[in-house]
């Protein structure tokens, strides 16, 4: 599994509902979406950032998706250029579900 973040920064505090309202345009978007198998919306408390975190199936999943064309695409409707890391995820404690998931073959839990 790989985790991507994606990071879209503002000169300026955004407005929260206007905010709220591109959330609310994007959601769709990623419901059903081929290999994500979740995805947060976030918004800083200071509104001059947001931050979309991602868990994928694959490197191949998330490849498929960040492409330049979806780089333009959240540039565009977020009126920011994403900046986006990746990391290859080797654990996740799900306290909802109250397990830990070992990804790496060498954790044990």
């Amino acid at each position: 599994m790989f985790t991507t973040i994606t990071t879209m920064r503002y000169e300026e505090p955004v407005d929260y509902n206007e905010l709220v309202e591109r959330t609310k345009k994007a959601v769709p978007l990623y419901h059903g979406m081929p290999g994500l198998i979740r995805k947060y919306f976030c918004i800083a408390p200071d509104r001059c950032s947001m931050i979309g975190v991602y868990l994928w199936e694959s490197k191949e999943a998330y490849e498929q998706k960040f492409t330049p064309e979806w780089r333009a695409e959240i540039a565009k409707r977020q009126k920011s250029e994403p900046d986006v890391a990746i990391y290859e995820t080797v654990a996740i404690a799900d306290n909802a579900a109250r397990e830990v998931s070992a990804i790496a073959e060498r954790l044990d839990f």
